[in-house]
């Protein structure tokens, strides 16, 4: 027996095994031959193993792909570029990728060189890690201590076993049976004592081939083989490389240093991508968009944005885009051919308005030609619409008149000013705005020509006013259907001047109306009438203001337009406020 001291835990390259040893040891754990003292093996399939690094390496390049990807040639995207954060993604990401080629690499050249599979052998009196061409021999024989620890999962079902080997303070060795019958284990545990009892009654009898079929490594564990460096020859092992030991940094490093290229390639492709797809969205917004999120090609978007963004307010044939494209960009020499668009579009509504226009009234058409001529020129498409009343003080007035006549005739007069109030008035002065707004808006663009109800004129834009005055008219109506009834009724005539001017200019494309109350009228009673849910007294000139109102429309409507017209027939009108 040797004598020297051997180490409970021995390391050393498997080339510096005898030839003949090496044989044994890879017959003995083999899992068809394999030697009667294996108490179990944990082999590592190549196969398992390159599965697993090829999903790590999908995995990985699954997250890069998906990062990258994201916002990638989007012009609308914050995410075209990537920032330098995404640094930390790309570094991760390829050194995993890195980290993954490395171990499938390490496994295919480990399983080439060892003439067993890869893994953890546990014998009765030692334990062999082979997860290098450097195996470790571990010699129970000297541990300090022994754990057995069982696994279970959170519903108690057995899982496995590790069992924890100590070889002072620092050394701890663990070797795990994963997915066993808990039976079967228990048997097996039990089995170690007697096997280990076999083996020590062979090393007292000092039976070497026993030993050796309990242990292949037997003579190393004891030092009866002498162990050095590898031994040349033709069936010598070369260790493995030394960088496959420093792998994980390699990888770390090999992803610090392509992640940074990568990244500045993956952002300048991103920006072309973007770029390009400018081409196919010819509009100021997608490049507004590359402006604020884009990089490579700042310069070529700027020269070209003002054209884009002028052609694209073209397209729209709208008064108010070209206006503003030719404010956003006074620098980009578009003010020539925005004046030549504008007035375009102003002599094609003009085009449009003699076709539909009223042909009576040999003035309209001329003066619609100034009025918009005068909008063009000012940039202002408002033409204000005034209503001018009769005066409180007029009003008021008449009513006394009527009412001193009503008494030399032992009546009763129902005052007619109430009716041409701003409360009464305004709600059919709202009904002609809107008869014109809708003629209009068939031939006008708003940006063209607007109809806007104002109090406050600007003395700088065209003005349409219509005036009205009240005035009796010496007729006097009574009621027809109750005889008794004393109450006397004045006939109203309604006087309208309307004239639009131009600004300072007084007179304009103008005309007058008188409305005449008619020798009998109806006025309705039921609740559900205009005049039904005002005092009976009043209904009566309710009656005859609407009935005016109605005429001017009407009026109005057949001194602008042609009764054929899509303007003549939308100029209808509206129904009547209370």
């Amino acid at each position: 027996m040797n004598n020297l001291k051997i180490p409970p835990v021995q390391t050393f390259e498997i080339g510096a095994l005898p030839e003949l040893v090496r044989k044994e040891l890879a017959t003995a754990l083999a899992p068809k031959t394999a030697c009667p003292g294996l108490i179990f093996a944990n082999r590592r399939s190549l196969i398992v193993q390159l599965l697993s690094y090829t999903c790590l390496l999908a995995l990985a390049g699954f997250v890069l792909f998906l990062y990258a990807q994201g916002g990638f040639g989007e012009v609308s995207s914050p995410e075209m570029h990537d920032g330098p954060y995404s640094l930390l993604v790309y570094g991760g990401s390829l050194a995993t990728i890195a980290l993954a080629i490395l171990g499938a690499w390490r496994a295919i050249v480990l399983h080439r060189r060892l003439p067993f599979a890869p893994g953890s052998y546990l014998f009765p009196r030692s334990m062999l890690v082979a997860d290098s061409t450097a195996l470790t021999l571990l010699d129970l024989n000297q541990l300090t201590d022994e754990q057995v620890a069982h696994k279970r999962d959170g519903n108690g079902q057995y899982q496995g076993t590790d069992i924890t080997f100590q070889f002072g303070p620092k050394s701890k060795y663990v070797f795990s049976i994963r997915n066993r019958n808990a039976e079967k284990m228990a048997q097996l545990l039990q089995q170690i004592p007697a096997l280990r009892d076999q083996e020590q009654a062979m090393a007292q009898a000092q039976d070497l081939k026993g030993l050796l079929q309990f242990d292949p490594l037997y003579p190393v564990r004891t030092g009866r083989i002498k162990l050095g460096a590898s031994k040349p020859g033709k069936h010598a092992i070369a260790p493995l490389a030394p960088f496959f030991r420093w792998r994980i940094g390699i990888a770390l490093l090999l992803g610090g240093l392509i992640s940074l290229p990568l990244w500045y390639l993956r952002n300048k492709l991103s920006d072309d991508a973007a770029y390009a797809s400018l081409a196919s969205q010819p509009y100021e917004a997608p490049h507004q968009q590359y402006l604020q999120h884009g990089r490579y090609h700042i310069a070529e978007v700027q020269a070209a944005l003002p054209r884009v963004a002028f052609k694209e307010a073209l397209d729209k044939r709208s008064v108010t885009a070209i206006r503003t494209v030719l404010q956003r960009y006074p620098a980009a020499g578009l003010e020539g051919e925005g004046k030549v668009a504008i007035h375009k579009l102003y002599q094609s509504a003009f085009e449009k308005f003699k076709r539909q226009a009223a042909a009576s009234d040999p003035t309209l058409v001329p003066f619609m030609q100034a009025l918009l001529a005068n909008l063009e020129a000012s940039g202002n498409p408002s033409v204000q619409i005034r209503f001018s009343r009769p005066t409180t003080e007029a009003l008021a007035e008449m009513d006394e008149k009527l009412s001193a006549y009503a008494r030399q005739n032992q009546g009763t007069m129902a005052p007619a000013a109430p009716q041409f109030e701003a409360d009464t008035a305004a709600a059919r002065e709202t009904r002609i705005i809107e008869g014109l707004q809708r003629g209009f808006s068939v031939i006008f663009p708003n940006d063209v020509l607007s109809l806007s109800h104002t109090k406050r004129i600007n003395e700088k834009l065209p003005l349409l006013d219509i005036a009205y005055q009240i005035q009796p008219s010496g007729q006097v109506y009574t009621s027809k259907d109750e005889p008794n009834d004393k109450r006397m009724f004045v006939g109203l005539i309604c006087n309208f001047d309307a004239n639009v001017a131009l600004p300072d200019q007084p007179l304009g494309w103008q005309f007058a109306l008188s409305v005449e109350p008619p020798d009998v009228f109806e006025v309705p009673n039921e609740d559900n009438s205009p005049t039904g849910n005002i005092p009976p007294t009043e209904r009566v000139y309710r009656v005859m203001a609407e009935r005016a109102f109605d005429t001017l429309n009407a009026k109005l409507r057949a001194a602008l337009f042609n009764p054929e017209s899509e303007a003549y027939k939308r100029f209808a009108v509206s129904k009547r406020v209370p």
